[in-house]
């Protein structure tokens, strides 16, 4: 089982470093179609509407942190933290280029 399990590391590993360089090769080739004039209807919104997003996109993705936190009792949130981090960057920026482009 430990050799089946090391190998599925080293594979996930190489995977994850090959997607990592295939978006950042799309978000640089999607730079030059950004327009952002095409945010100016986020700009005109009112303050409350644009604090419920901030307060219902908290919520949404740091439940499941929370929760991951009970499952488990020798995780930590610096653990599942940097994980919560980077995909709350790559939410923000996927959602900045849709709402641009």
């Amino acid at each position: 089982k430990n050799k089946k399990m090391e190998v599925i590391a080293r594979v996930s590993e190489i995977v994850i470093a090959l997607s990592f360089i295939i978006y950042i090769i799309g978000y640089i080739g999607n730079v030059p179609s950004i327009k952002l004039c095409n945010l100016f209807p986020i700009i005109d919104s009112k303050v409350i509407d644009v604090v419920k997003g901030i307060i219902i996109f908290a919520a949404a993705s740091l439940l499941p942190n929370i929760l991951l936190l009970d499952y488990k009792e020798k995780l930590k949130f610096k653990d599942v933290g940097l994980g919560y981090i980077v995909g709350s960057i790559s939410i923000i920026i996927i959602m900045f280029f849709i709402l641009t482009i």
